[in-house]
């Protein structure tokens, strides 16, 4: 029951968030893997190796994992999301958008969707307002703890941070 909620909530995120889901797989994401980032090198995107503010957390749920990095330029990022208890994961690595309202939309490079939530600073952190997906509450991270990670969620693995 678990895996249709989470596979639900990833499905409406992506069609709900605040950027409209253009990619032709729905509900799926690539993997935010660094050969894929480096494969768009020559573009002027970068790698997760680059992503040198990143941040981790749980969502209200308590079993939902959020991972969330950006590079100095805040224009490249990846978010990755890992049910702790299915397994299950989705990640966007790609170009960022922001505007004036604190709404963050990363759009994946590989399979063109896009995942928009807004952004507000706590102590300590950031709450992360995902709609269907929840809330999230992240703290800094070093970067290479980030694409430990996020290698970990590629590999089906439980990320440790």
């Amino acid at each position: 029951m678990k895996k249709k909620i989470l596979a639900m909530m990833m499905v409406c995120a992506m069609s709900l968030c605040v950027f409209t889901a253009c990619g032709d797989d729905e509900g799926s994401s690539a993997p935010a893997t660094e050969e894929s980032a480096d494969a768009d090198e020559g573009s002027g995107n970068t790698s997760l190796s680059s992503l040198t503010d990143c941040y981790a957390g749980m969502a209200d749920d308590g079993v939902t994992c959020m991972f969330l990095g950006f590079n100095d330029d805040a224009d490249f990022g990846c978010v990755a999301v890992y049910d702790k208890d299915s397994g299950e994961s989705g990640s966007w690595v790609g170009a960022v958008q922001m505007d004036e309202a604190g709404t963050i939309g990363i759009s994946d490079e590989s399979n063109g969707t896009q995942l928009g939530f807004s952004v507000e600073a706590t102590e300590g952190g950031y709450k992360l307002d995902m709609g269907d997906l929840g809330i999230a509450y992240v703290s800094s991270i070093d970067s290479d703890t980030f694409v430990e990670c996020i290698e970990a969620i590629d590999a089906g693995s439980e990320p440790q941070f």
